[in-house]
């Protein structure tokens, strides 16, 4: 890994901020990794409470009594489909780093650069998971002593891992390596363009609020007056609710894939010029 010093004096978030979004306006392919595992986890998640929501309200037409029949297996196909979206995660993360990458170095991304990022640093990936298994579980330990500040630093000197294992070609342990390193470097910038991608991401919930509204509402007035069983919903609140949960989605994609853009394109104007390679594919 270069040690190099890092050409950073001249980097402006003003205007990583703005090509990034210039680079997401013109590929919102970048978003398409989470969008796709988002909604992929509504459908399965979906059904499988669907169907014992359904078998409950049976049950309870029926005036049976003690869990529904089916809990087991809808039980153990939950804990299957949690198992296999953990373990894909890092995947997506490296399809959707590859797409930033391939965004910041071409002006142009494709499905290809997102499989091309998987084939060449999926080992590296899943080592950089571990790596940050091992801080999460040192960030617990420092929670009380830290009085939690430990999770405000946690986003802010990890920020650059990703880029570093698809951009950079690291290791995954020397991704996370670099990451602190150029975080301590540049702490303020860092933690500046953490704080805005995060306001971004909040921002959106207020987008999404006024969708879920009626349904809230139809929730409490029937836990008010002592319903039972699942609240009833207008045709136009289910609606509504549908699609603020759609909109959800949509705009947690999109917020990520930006994030990406805006890690990737600070973490390769921290390099030193020609340290990089041109992309991954």
């Amino acid at each position: 890994m270069s040690s190099a010093p890092v050409a950073d004096a001249s980097v402006k978030l003003d205007g990583i901020l703005r090509r990034a979004w210039s680079l997401f306006y013109r590929n919102p392919i970048v978003a398409l990794p989470l969008l796709v595992f988002l909604f992929a986890i509504v459908i399965v998640f979906g059904g499988l409470a669907t169907v014992l929501v359904m078998s409950v309200l049976d049950a309870t037409a029926h005036h049976q009594h003690g869990p529904p029949a089916n809990l087991i297996p809808v039980g153990v196909i939950a804990a299957i489909a949690w198992v296999v979206a953990f373990a894909i995660q890092p995947l997506l993360f490296t399809a959707l780093y590859g797409l930033a990458d391939a965004a910041w170095t071409r002006d142009s991304a494709t499905a290809a650069d997102a499989f091309s990022a998987i084939r060449q640093r999926w080992i590296a990936t899943y080592v950089a998971a571990v790596g940050f298994l091992a801080l999460g579980i040192a960030g617990v330990i420092l929670t009380i002593p830290t009085l939690g500040l430990v999770w405000f630093a946690f986003p802010v000197f990890t920020m650059y891992v990703f880029p570093a294992v698809v951009a950079g070609r690291r290791s995954g342990f020397d991704a996370i390596v670099e990451s602190i390193r150029l975080v301590r470097r540049k702490l303020a910038l860092s933690a500046l363009a953490t704080l805005i991608l995060f306001a971004i991401q909040y921002a959106g919930s207020f987008v999404v609020f006024p969708f879920l509204l009626p349904m809230q509402f139809a929730i409490m007035t029937s836990t008010a007056n002592g319903q039972q069983g699942l609240p009833h919903l207008e045709a136009w609140q289910f609606a509504l609710a549908v699609t603020g949960y759609i909109l959800l989605f949509v705009l947690a994609g999109a917020s990520m894939g930006f994030n990406a853009l805006v890690q990737t394109g600070l973490y390769r104007a921290l390099q030193p010029a020609g340290d990089l390679p041109r992309s991954t594919a």
